[in-house]
């Protein structure tokens, strides 16, 4: 018999991450008691994509903020260009190419500073 049991997240060092209300990881955000209205994620990896999908299914309003140039990088391009298309008719937005920079409180709310890494 094989146990799945997961790793645990990896927190990106971002400045602002660990002082900041309203940051979750994979697991934290799994224990939440309430619908969050928006939800910005970092990184567009596979465990980023399903919360962003649920949480859109939720009705919650996402933006996943990726590093790299396109989506899924690694996948065949048709699949890849299919489940972006899938996911954007769930009206997730997606930043590609970009790097958080921090991370503060603001008002209330969570602010997330970006900027895209190749300015052409």
């Amino acid at each position: 018999m094989n146990i799945n049991i997961g790793s645990p997240p990896i927190i990106s060092p971002i400045d602002g991450i660990n002082d900041t209300d309203f940051v979750y990881t994979s697991t934290t955000l799994q224990q939440l008691k309430e619908l969050t209205e928006q939800l910005e994620i970092v990184g567009g990896g596979y465990i980023g994509l399903e919360f962003a999908s649920i949480y859109a299914n939720f009705g919650s309003e996402i933006k996943v903020i990726d590093g790299s140039e396109t989506f899924l990088p690694r996948e065949d391009r048709e699949i890849a260009e299919e489940v972006q298309k899938v996911l954007e008719k769930k009206k997730i937005q997606f930043e590609f190419d970009s790097r958080v920079e921090s991370i503060t409180n603001r008002d209330g709310k969570v602010v997330i500073s970006y900027n895209k890494k190749h300015l052409f």
